[in-house]
């Protein structure tokens, strides 16, 4: 049996966690922190997941000053920002900044599959041409 690629999740709400874990368990091993700072700190253990999906908004950080830690600890991870947020603004500022890509509140099962999807490609065309 092939082992299941993984995902973390970095959200304060528990709520947005199960639902992701009950959305993505079927293809992934879906891991769950709560704070900005747990996430930090579980990449900073050597945790290597395939995709991040970062909330933009938590009460002990920043997801913006979140990506920018990670984008650069771990630039080969591609992050997936969720957001409330529909401002086109901090959304293109996600991008410039090193995010794969954003999805709204709510988002559809569908648009959530295809975007970890896309990530995860774009992930192995990229690992394959710097080898």
């Amino acid at each position: 049996m092939e082992d299941k690629p993984q995902i973390l999740v970095i959200d304060d709400n528990a709520g947005v966690c199960i639902s992701l874990v009950f959305l993505l368990q079927n293809d992934y091993a879906v891991i769950t922190v709560n704070s900005a700072q747990e996430g930090i700190a579980k990449m900073d253990e050597g945790f290597d997941p395939a995709v991040i999906l970062l909330d933009l908004c938590m009460p002990d950080a920043s997801g913006l000053d979140v990506l920018d830690e990670l984008h650069l600890t771990h630039a080969d991870t591609p992050i997936i920002i969720l957001t409330g947020i529909g401002d086109p603004d901090v959304l293109s500022t996600t991008l410039q900044r090193g995010a794969f890509g954003y999805l709204e509140k709510p988002f559809s099962r569908r648009g959530l599959r295809e975007m970890i999807a896309a990530a995860m490609a774009n992930q192995r065309s990229t690992l394959g041409e710097s080898q």
